[in-house]
């Protein structure tokens, strides 16, 4: 009766057992070609506090599974992305994060494309999240998720670091 999330990472073989998820009651995803319908970025509320801390919390994860090391000026930038994406907009996707990005950049002629926006570029090739869930009720239900066909070990990364960056938010505000 307790809900619980596995992450299929190598296989499929969890995801393709249908005993499996009847047992669990799960419900099974596979992105990117289904969008995992949690609102991975939600806060609280809109109020400047609680969008900053949302945006340090996901800068913290980015970082951890960013393949390069970024620098204070992308963190910053990454950050107040984050933070005014979150004031502005509710539910918040991650195009909205990478495009609040790239307008913050646009002004700094002295850089090129970074490895932020090379990131988020690629994060959003594919719909990974819908915001269609709460995370009440996302983390009320039991689910597989089916990471292995995922076209990079940074998105199988990021996804599990959102979700349970998410969870572990969800957990605090109960």
């Amino acid at each position: 009766g307790c809900p619980v999330i596995l992450f299929d990472m190598v296989k499929g073989d969890l995801a393709s057992d249908d005993a499996l998820a009847r047992s669990l009651g799960a419900s099974v995803v596979r992105p990117p070609r289904t969008a995992i319908p949690l609102d991975v970025l939600s806060v609280p509320s809109q109020s400047v506090e609680d969008a900053t801390s949302g945006a340090m919390r996901f800068r913290d994860s980015f970082r951890a599974v960013s393949q390069s090391k970024l620098g204070a000026l992308q963190l910053d930038r990454l950050r107040d992305a984050l933070r005014d994406t979150l004031v502005a907009k509710k539910p918040a996707r991650l195009t909205d994060v990478r495009d609040q990005y790239k307008q913050l950049g646009a002004a700094d002629k002295r850089r090129g494309q970074d490895s932020v926006v090379a990131t988020l570029n690629d994060l959003t090739s594919f719909e990974l999240f819908t915001p269609e869930m709460t995370p009440a009720q996302f983390f009320s239900r039991s689910w597989i998720l089916d990471l292995h066909d995922t076209s990079s070990e940074l998105e199988r990364r990021l996804i599990v670091f959102l979700i349970l960056d998410a969870l572990s938010n969800y957990q605090r505000s109960l």
